[in-house]
């Protein structure tokens, strides 16, 4: 009849040691929790990077598509003047031609 009292005691011991291994593993998932939290807040960070990086560059490539049509308007916009103005003696898109001057 001693077998259930060593029973028990066994159990009770076990019970003890789960019970002490918990308590020496207290805060493990605060720790946990903590670091998921500074890895998901990084990965939030660069992709609002990213983000504002990529809006930076759309800014960039619509300001040098204007600054580009600009530039083509007030080149033809000069040699229209150009070739409207009867004291210029330099070449137009409206005087050039493909053959050489004669002599």
């Amino acid at each position: 009849m001693r077998e259930p009292t060593e029973s028990r005691d066994g159990l009770s011991r076990l019970r003890d040691s789960a019970t002490a291994r918990l308590r020496d593993q207290r805060g493990s998932a605060l720790a946990a929790v903590l670091v998921l939290v500074v890895l998901l807040t990084v990965a939030g960070v660069a992709m609002v990077n990213s983000t504002f990086t990529e809006i930076s560059v759309a800014y960039n490539a619509g300001d040098a598509s204007a600054a580009q049509y600009a530039a083509e308007a007030g080149l033809s916009r000069a040699m229209y003047e150009l070739g409207q103005n009867a004291g210029w003696t330099g070449i137009t898109a409206s005087t050039w031609s493909p053959s050489p001057p004669p002599g």
